[in-house]
């Protein structure tokens, strides 16, 4: 399967270095507008911080998709911020 990728690449990004501890997906279909949220729990294992994280996204969604948003938590009391889409 080809996946469009959504994110912005580094050269030499290990994937190792990221663990997905969780994955969700809710679909909300209770108004025109599906909306699919998918929230995961990555745990950074490497010392240093990760720059960069790629979701992948199916092709046949590409002329559908309407909005794509990411946002990061840091711990459990931490501040949610948004994070540029490329």
């Amino acid at each position: 399967m080809v996946a469009t990728v959504v994110g912005v690449t580094i050269a030499q990004v290990r994937v190792e270095e990221l663990t997905i501890l969780t994955a969700d997906r809710t679909v909300d279909i209770s108004t025109q507008v599906v909306q699919v949220v998918n929230k995961l729990k990555v745990e950074n294992t490497n010392a240093s911080p990760t720059k960069v994280f790629l979701f992948a996204i199916d092709p046949i969604f590409k002329n559908n998709l309407a909005f794509f948003g990411a946002s990061t938590k840091d711990g459990k009391e931490g501040e949610t911020n948004a994070m540029i889409v490329q």
